[in-house]
Formats: C-alpha cells, sequence, structure tokens
C-alpha cells in the first residue's frame, strides 16, 4: 500500500519511500533533516515497448536505455523508470503493490541501475565477512553461491548481501555496501547445507524456486573493505566421481574479465555504458582485491567441502 513515507538504508544509501519494504525493515530510519539519496515513487511511466534499441531478457522482461541516467524497465507487468541515480518511478498498471515481485524488482534490479548511474559496481553474488574485511563469492546462477553462503554462515560469519554485492572505491580502496537482512537459496541447493530454513518463505525468482531467510543476527550492517572474490564454477569431467575442485588464482586482464562477466545484471551496465569514472574503479578493483576461480564438480561433492577449500585457500 502507497501511504506516509518511510525511510530505508540501502547499499550506503538513505532511500525514502511510499512503499513498505519488508525485507528491509531492520534498518529503517526515522523521518528527519537528513536528505534521502534515492526516492522511490509511484507514478506513470511512458510505454517504451516499441523502442527499437530495447534490451530483451525474457518475453516479460525487457528495458530500454535512451540515456545513461534514464533507464526504462518493464518487468511482469510492473514498469519502472530509473533516473539519475536518485528516482525510481514505478507504474503498477493496476496490479497489487503489495506483490511480493514488486519489492524484488526494487531491491535487485531497479538499485542494481541506481548503483550503476551512481558509478558504484553491482556485482552478482554474496559478499562475506572475513575479519575485518570482505570477499565475495560469485559465480553465474545455479553455480552454488548461496548455498556456501549458508555455509560460511555456520562458521560464524556475517554476510553484508547475498545477491546484490555493490562496491566502490574510495582512493584506490574498495570497499562493499550492506545490502539488506534476507538472503535466498535455491530449493535445490538448501538440502545440501546444514543451514536450518526454519521460518523461510519460498518464492520463485527467475524460474528457480528459492527460499527466502530473514534473519537480522546473520546480517553486518556496516561497510567492508573489499579484500577478496571467489569466483565458483561448476563443471562435468568424464569421470565426475573423481573430480575435486580445482583452485587457481586469476591475475592481469584476467581480472577484470571475472568483474565485467559478474556484474549484476550485465546487459544494464552495457546498456548505460562504461564512463571513465567507473572504469577507474573497474581497474582500481582488479589491482587490490585477489581474485581467485574455484572449478567445482557440477554434482555429487558436498557443498560444505567446497566452502572449506575456499576458507583454506581463499579468504
Amino acid at each position: 500500500m502507497w501511504i506516509e513515507l518511510h525511510y530505508y538504508r540501502l547499499y550506503g544509501l538513505t532511500v525514502m519511500s511510499g512503499l513498505v519494504i519488508p525485507d528491509a525493515e531492520g534498518v529503517t530510519l526515522s523521518a528527519g533533516d537528513k536528505k534521502a539519496d534515492v526516492a522511490v515513487t509511484l507514478g506513470h511511466v511512458p510505454d517504451f515497448s516499441a523502442d527499437e534499441k530495447q534490451i530483451k531478457l525474457t518475453d516479460t522482461w525487457y528495458c530500454s536505455v535512451p540515456d545513461p541516467q534514464l533507464f526504462y524497465m518493464h518487468c511482469n507487468g510492473f514498469d519502472f523508470e530509473i533516473t539519475n541515480g536518485d528516482t525510481v518511478k514505478v507504474d503498477t498498471h493496476g496490479l497489487d503493490v503489495e506483490n511480493s515481485d514488486l519489492v524484488t524488482y526494487i531491491l535487485g534490479s531497479a538499485f542494481g541501475v541506481i548503483g550503476i548511474q551512481r558509478d558504484l559496481i553491482p556485482l552478482h553474488g554474496a559478499a562475506v565477512e572475513t575479519g575485518n574485511t570482505a570477499s565475495i563469492i560469485t559465480g553465474y546462477p545455479g553455480s552454488g553461491k548461496s548455498a556456501v553462503l549458508s555455509e560460511l554462515i555456520q562458521t560464524g560469519r556475517r554476510y553484508l548481501a547475498d545477491d546484490v554485492s555493490m562496491v566502490t572505491s574510495t582512493v584506490g580502496k574498495p570497499y562493499v555496501f550492506p545490502s539488506y537482512p534476507q538472503r535466498k537459496i535455491a530449493a535445490d541447493s538448501a538440502a545440501e547445507t546444514v543451514a536450518s530454513i526454519s521460518g523461510a518463505t519460498l518464492l520463485n525468482e527467475d524460474g528457480r524456486d528459492k527460499y527466502a531467510i530473514r534473519n537480522t543476527s546473520e546480517w553486518l550492517d556496516e561497510k567492508r573493505h573489499l579484500s577478496c572474490i571467489v569466483e565458483i564454477v561448476r563443471a562435468t569431467r568424464k569421470d565426475n566421481a573423481a573430480f575435486v575442485p580445482e583452485i587457481r588464482e586469476i591475475n592481469g586482464h584476467a581480472s577484470l574479465s571475472l568483474l565485467l562477466r559478474n556484474q549484476f545484471r550485465p546487459q544494464f551496465a552495457t546498456g548505460i555504458g562504461t564512463p571513465p569514472s567507473r572504469m577507474k574503479q573497474l581497474l582500481e578493483i582488479t589491482s587490490s582485491v585477489k581474485m581467485y576461480q574455484i572449478i567445482r564438480p557440477a554434482s555429487g561433492y558436498p557443498v560444505n567441502e567446497t566452502a572449506n577449500i575456499i576458507i583454506e585457500r581463499c579468504l
């Protein structure tokens, strides 16, 4: 329901919203004199379905980028206009504004665009504390990121972000901002982990069943220096039973390639473009952050063993 204004802290930004965002209620701010960095509003979004430059993700999900600071997005009946890194306008076309999918699109895709427009680097991965720093576990959908995060949480580590890790580089030192206290794990991966899913909510995201788990005690609400990025790759070998994970350090140009392919919604970044200021941050990250790639069996290898290898070799 669109009612009084609510204030939240997301990705290091103060957000003013007329829409209640349940997943972020643990970081609600009191209304005061502080000016919001981002406003989430309800309003009319022009029809852009016939745009020749349209970027099509699925039949019901497409976007258009007429200008780097103007981004249109259509997600399963909802339209979004995202401008200047400070405004998310939602056109619901009469659909239920309390639809959980709408909140998911706002927290994920819409704020991914906000980050890019603000010259931040949104990476598709989970950020977890490692001492006084943070590491990001990334990889393509289905690689096992969230399952590994669950195992790392079992070792006493807290996470800053689950799906979108927002990174910035300040005077050559990269940081990860906290997102919000919810993590998700694929339903088919939940059985592999020892993490309890008691009280979790089952939802469907990008065609996959996932459990949404909200536990503020597992979440770290402070930015951390980024020290390491680990990319998980699932692979198949002829003798899969004898195949154990392989770890290799990534350096040089391969580091930049790893960053670029693991950006959150890389099509968005491609459509918006990469100004010199953003490229500078990407290069600073590659030169100051250790990067590794872990190649794990597509099946049959315990996720906790993968997590242990990451702890021993990378974190």
